[in-house]
């Protein structure tokens, strides 16, 4: 599978823009550049997860495996930044309102396009003649336990996007002393979780923290970061460095959390040069939640059905093609819930 990775990252790099004399700071966090950043890690996603239904026995398919072990968590860091960040900026510009909305257009929207997906995981697992305890079903429809879907990336969405509306509520219009509560309040969630789940529930909910603070002094850190190449360079030699150390010992969850917090920094860094235009990346990108929520759907039934045992590339090529296609219709289903359900304003 080495050649899947090299492949993705020659996808990402055409039609990217280097900024080699100047800094990227009108497009960095824009909306197709961070959907371009998304595409790439949802397809680390998948890769990761067509391990679990895949075993590798070719020398260089264990090669291309050992990159998304390397790796780890770090592929779902960014999906965490964006999404404080992103939280951090409608708040600057909606306002108070934004907030009041915060409850049903964020939570409740979240966790019901998370209960559709996961009621079809359900009803294929009857198909299949898979049983699960009631217990297990019932708990699976918040994330706290699975049928076969992916879980725990949700839940914890859910959960920080709770702890930032009771923040923001709280102190008001203040969104220092609101991002200050949402960072105490993630340090109690993730206390919490390291006695009930694995390290991997909680060792990147501080990204979504940092996500929000970058927000609010954004302005600032670019004034920083951009005075020189030579202050740029030394901010993602040290972003870098600190990331790689942090990996090896992330034994202990303190390190793990600190390896995903430097690992934000150094892309989001990184992104002030060079700028990911891929228009595919950029679609694909847009789809994430789809694509997270569905991808383990044709990896099983394909995996069942013998593809799996045919050839890894055709095996890889035909999953990626259908959870492609079955995100975007999925996008769809939820676009007429969303409208039969909820009011949307255009953005």
């Amino acid at each position: 599978m080495v050649f899947v990775y090299a492949a993705l990252l020659v996808l990402a790099l055409i039609g990217a823009k280097f900024s080699f004399r100047s800094f990227n700071t009108k497009e960095y966090l824009s909306m197709d550049s961070t959907n371009a950043v998304r595409g790439v890690f949802i397809l680390l996603v998948f890769l990761s997860h067509m391990m679990q239904y895949y075993v590798y026995t070719e020398e260089i398919d264990v090669l291309g495996g050992a990159v998304s072990r390397a790796l780890g968590q770090m592929i779902v860091v960014m999906f965490m930044f964006y999404s404080g960040y992103g939280i951090g900026e409608s708040v600057k510009r909606k306002g108070p309102a934004y907030i009041k909305s915060f409850p049903v257009n964020r939570v409740l929207k979240t966790w019901l396009h998370f209960a559709i997906g996961v009621f079809i995981y359900y009803i294929i697992s009857l198909i299949l003649g898979l049983k699960y305890p009631a217990s297990q079903v019932w708990l699976a429809f918040i994330g706290w336990t699975s049928i076969g879907n992916s879980n725990w990336y949700i839940f914890a969405v859910i959960i920080l996007y709770i702890i930032t509306w009771i923040a923001f509520t709280a102190a008001k219009k203040n969104r220092y002393i609101a991002a200050g509560i949402v960072t105490a309040l993630t340090v109690v969630y993730i206390v919490v979780m390291y006695f009930f789940k694995e390290n991997w529930w909680f060792d990147t909910s501080l990204c979504y923290v940092a996500g929000l603070w970058y927000s609010l002094f954004r302005e600032k850190i670019e004034k920083l970061l951009t005075k020189n190449n030579i202050i740029w360079i030394i901010v993602l030699v040290v972003s870098a460095v600190g990331w790689w150390y942090s990996h090896f010992c992330r034994t202990i969850p303190a390190m793990r959390i600190l390896e995903a917090v430097l690992f934000s920094l150094f892309v989001v860094t990184l992104s002030l040069k060079i700028s990911i235009r891929c228009k595919p990346l950029v679609w694909v990108g847009k789809y994430t939640f789809e694509i997270y929520i569905l991808m383990r759907i044709p990896m099983k039934l394909f995996g069942i059905w013998g593809l799996s045992a045919y050839n890894l590339y055709v095996y890889f090529a035909v999953i990626l093609a259908t959870t492609l296609l079955l995100s975007f219709l999925f996008s769809k289903l939820l676009g007429v819930i969303d409208k039969l359900l909820f009011k949307t304003k255009k953005a």
